[in-house]
């Protein structure tokens, strides 16, 4: 029995220890630092650590905390630990623009690096230093784990939430302060486990306050602008669904609109205590929301039965473009509508539906008016009702302010939306900026510095219900935005739209890519308006040529492609070339925006800048035809970082890596010196001269050259070879030569010339073995070949230029006419040769008539003439034929 009491008294002392024990998490104090957002140095809570006796140096440790933040500051410190006014890092955690971070024992470490902390949310952070390793927290989850060095931390410092401390107790500035609530700070003297971080953050209770700072009993000593709280645990560690009212009447497509205008989404109730809660934020304003042609409802729910009747869905998810069609929905087993619409995840599992009866041409749910409280009613969805709505996310949006000139501190233009009960949402900033209702004009907001109490700005929206989008404002300040006046107008730009996309005048985004593209995306067309791409300093001189971005002379880079040759005149030596001609270039003065991949959308006047000018050395002048010069500019790189200072968000490109392109066709015969002593074997190399002009070459040469030829290879006459380019100095100008090869289709020569020639040389030489009796026959045959031949001479020289030394045709046709030449002489020759021989054999047998003689033979030593002239011609035209060709084939450049 002894037994049974000594147990029964262990376990109810277990049982009290248990129950009295603190958990982290388990609801209770919190401390609000600043809660009118004023920064101070004297805000803070505060204890001195007592080192125990036995191990006073902290190595391993943990510390961890709930936090939630109102407004940041340049740099928001949440809490510091000091052990001397040297050491005054020893401990400090804090968040700058895109990441949280800590100190330990001076040496600072990083989570991740591109998180976004958004005020009104709570977030729990642990760090966890274990031997040289911290491992950094976030929720529950592991961020990053890097190394630090080894360190000895006392436990006799200062420990201080809500400053930083350049002192001991001490050294505090306001721009470094923290503003937001703190709760469930435990600093634990070993380092927690996984396990026990997740279950802090997931306030499970199940891991104990920290043995060197507990929660709940640390006597923190509070000082200054600093209200103690009374949390539930329930405050922050169920996460709800954002509910913001908007007391304005608008369509069911208006309302949805409006919603993805600011990152979020038309709200629906899914429960009944989101169902309480919407309805109680949208009664307030149920005067306003009730319009005149609708008899019961005043609100409308992202809920719809379009697809099923009695089916109700997201209104949302069932007009976005989730489509999946057959045979992914048959193998997945789920129905889908007509249309192909897969009902997955969608469908909503609680509705609050007044009665029974649905209509079936009423598709979309409202709120109906009192005494109906909180229940539904199904309504038209077309465009004839206007209700109030609200907007659900799980975290604020993020909505940014362009055109503050807010430099050092980005999250000064950063806002979300903040409603109290009953009254209209406003636009909350991250430090010290709010957007808000004027109190005396209707329609109108101002832009009040909180930390000042001065309204900076404002507007009139006049039909607008909320100052979204690119709105022009009227300063009511001097240089407090911009260093702009009072009284002046400026623009600003509110809109929930990311860093990648581009804010239309109603406050919609679109993608950035598709400002300036030449489409209408935005649904007021802004995304077209103001597309110039040129941005040029005031100072910008057109007749002065740009400086080089490299040491020297700036470097104008040539890309030449020849189109083809109208003409190529052989008689007059004159080629005339289609060209198209691009000038590259990089002016470093110049500045260019929302420059497309494809450069002719990026097209600059050309009388705004500087161009240079070119001039065709060798062209006939008159005779250059030229088209108008077109100037685009080639995207090369990636946009320069954003500068939130700008109204509008554009990409903006420099010129000194971005190249300006001038563009022109040219039609211009250019004079071609040709080499004409192998023709019609020849091979002919033209240049075309294109000399700079604008500028010497100690300020402007060429740099790159590009020269290609893009027309037909085979011309009518010639064949196109090689294309070269080089450059040169001429009279201190730099000039660029572009040399074409030109190989002559000699075939038609060959045909027309060669072959005729040839045949009327053999029927010359034919004539050489005619009967010694037919002197008139002979010299006919060779008489005409001869008159033919040089006709056919005269007929070829007619079409070549005139030139004064000799061509491998006219020594060919030389050779041959008077190779035929002799051949008629030497018949002449024979046959007067022949005549004498009569005559003498007449006068020594008398009695013989002249005419009996004619018809013998020749005497002997005229057929030894004739044979000999058979051998000696045909060996004179063999060794002609070898050393010409010989001589023609190995000037031949082919």
């Amino acid at each position: 029995m002894a037994c049974c009491g000594a147990v029964g008294v262990v376990t109810i002392v277990t049982l009290a220890v248990c129950i009295l024990t603190p958990r982290p998490g388990a609801g209770g104090r919190a401390f609000n630092f600043q809660p009118t957002n004023q920064p101070s140095t004297n805000s803070k809570a505060w204890l001195m650590l007592q080192p125990p006796a036995q191990n006073p140096i902290l190595s391993d440790l943990s510390v961890c905390l709930r936090y939630r933040i109102n407004f940041f500051r340049e740099k928001t410190y949440v809490f510091s630990y000091a052990t001397s006014d040297k050491d005054n890092n020893e401990m400090n955690m804090g968040l700058k623009e895109y990441t949280i971070f800590l100190a330990v024992g001076g040496s600072y470490r990083y989570g991740f690096q591109n998180m976004s902390y958004v005020p009104d949310l709570w977030y729990h952070a642990c760090f966890v230093v274990n031997g040289t390793t911290v491992f950094v927290y976030l929720d529950g989850e592991l961020q990053q784990g890097t190394k630090v060095d080894e360190r000895s931390i006392l436990q006799n410092g200062s420990l201080v939430l809500g400053q930083e401390t350049d002192l001991v107790s001490g050294g505090f500035q306001e721009k470094q302060s923290f503003c937001g609530i703190i709760t469930d700070f435990n600093l634990y003297s070993r380092a927690l486990s996984p396990e026990e971080v997740e279950a802090l953050a997931t306030c499970s209770d199940t891991t104990e306050e920290g043995d060197v700072v507990a929660w709940s009993t640390a006597p923190w000593t509070v000082e200054g602008d600093v209200v103690e709280l009374e949390l539930e645990k329930d405050e922050y560690c169920v996460k709800r669904t954002r509910f913001t009212v908007f007391p304005e009447l608008r369509t069911i497509t208006e309302a949805k609109q409006w919603c993805v205008n600011l990152k979020s989404r038309l709200a629906v109730t899914r429960n009944a205590e989101e169902n309480e809660r919407l309805y109680g934020d949208a009664l307030p304003f149920l005067k306003q929301c009730r319009p005149a042609n609708h008899a019961k409802g005043f609100f409308w729910l992202a809920a719809t039965d379009e697809a099923e009747d009695g089916i109700w869905t997201d209104y949302q998810a069932r007009h976005a473009l989730f489509y999946f069609y057959f045979p992914l929905d048959f193998f997945l087993g789920l129905g889908r509508d007509g249309k192909g619409l897969l009902f997955y995840g969608d469908v909503l599992n609680y509705t609050n539906f007044m009665g029974t009866y649905k209509a079936s041409t009423k598709n979309c749910a409202l709120f109906l008016i009192p005494p109906s409280t909180r229940e539904w009613e199904d309504g038209s969805c077309k465009d004839i009702y206007q209700f109030c709505s609200a907007c659900e996310e799980e975290a604020p949006a993020v909505v940014k302010m362009r055109g503050l000139c807010e430099r050092e501190d980005a999250k000064a233009a950063w806002f979300t939306l903040h409603q109290r009960r009953g009254q209209k949402p406003t636009f909350r900033g991250f430090t010290k900026y709010l957007v808000e209702p004027g109190e005396e004009e209707e329609d109108t907001w101002r832009l009040v510095n909180q930390w000042t109490n001065q309204t900076l700005a404002k507007i009139h929206a006049h039909n607008l219900f909320y100052p979204v989008g690119l709105r022009e404002w009227q300063l009511t300040t001097d240089y407090d935005i911009c260093g702009k006046k009072k009284d002046t107008k400026h623009f600003l730009s509110l809109s929930t739209c990311l860093d990648l996309e581009y804010t239309c005048g109603d406050g919609s985004c679109v993608n950035l890519s598709r400002r300036c593209d030449l489409r209408t995306d935005c649904p007021d067309n802004t995304d077209e308006i103001g597309c110039d791409k040129l941005q040029r300093p005031k100072d910008y001189l057109v007749s002065l040529t740009p400086a080089a971005v490299q040491p020297g002379p700036l470097t104008l880079n040539l890309s030449l492609n020849i189109l083809g040759f109208s003409e190529i005149n052989l008689r007059d030596l004159k080629l005339t070339v289609d060209l198209a001609t691009t000038l590259s270039w990089y002016d470093q003065r110049l500045s260019f925006r929302n420059l497309k991949a494809i450069r002719e959308i990026n097209h600059i006047p050309t009388d705004e800048v500087w161009t240079p000018k070119l001039e065709y050395t060798n062209a006939d002048f008159p005779r250059i035809f030229t088209t108008n010069r077109i100037l685009n500019v080639m995207r090369e790189t990636e946009p320069e970082e954003d500068d939130p200072s700008s109204p509008k968000h554009e990409e903006v490109y420099l010129g000194r890596s971005n190249s300006l392109l001038l563009s022109q066709r040219v039609n211009a015969p250019f004079t071609c010196n040709m080499d004409l002593r192998n023709f019609p074997f020849d091979t002919q190399h033209c240049t075309l001269l294109l000399r700079i002009t604008s500028a010497r070459n100690n300020f402007l040469t060429w740099g790159d050259m590009n020269v290609s030829y893009m027309g037909e290879t085979l011309l009518t006459e010639y064949e196109i070879g090689g294309v070269l380019s080089a450059q040169r100095e001429e009279d201190m100008y730099s000039v660029a030569v572009v040399q074409v090869t030109f190989y002559r289709r000699f075939w038609f020569y060959v045909t027309s010339a060669y072959l005729p020639t040839v045949m009327l040389m053999m029927i010359s030489y034919a004539s050489l073995w005619c009967k010694p009796e037919n002197s008139d026959l002979r010299v006919m045959m060779s008489l005409t070949t001869l008159l033919v031949l040089y006709a056919l001479y005269q007929q070829i020289s007619d079409g070549l230029p005139r030139t004064s030394y000799t061509k491998a045709l006219d020594v060919w046709c030389f050779f041959a006419i008077t190779l035929i030449f002799t051949k008629v002489i030497f018949h002449v020759f024979l046959d007067a040769m022949s005549k004498m021989k009569r005559r003498r054999h007449v006068a020594e047998e008398p009695g013989q008539s002249m005419w009996a003689a004619v018809g013998k033979a020749l005497p002997v030593g005229g057929n030894r003439l004739m044979v000999w002239a058979r051998g000696a011609y045909a060996v004179l035209v063999i060794l002609f034929v070898i050393v010409y060709w010989t001589v023609v084939l190995s000037n031949m450049n082919y």
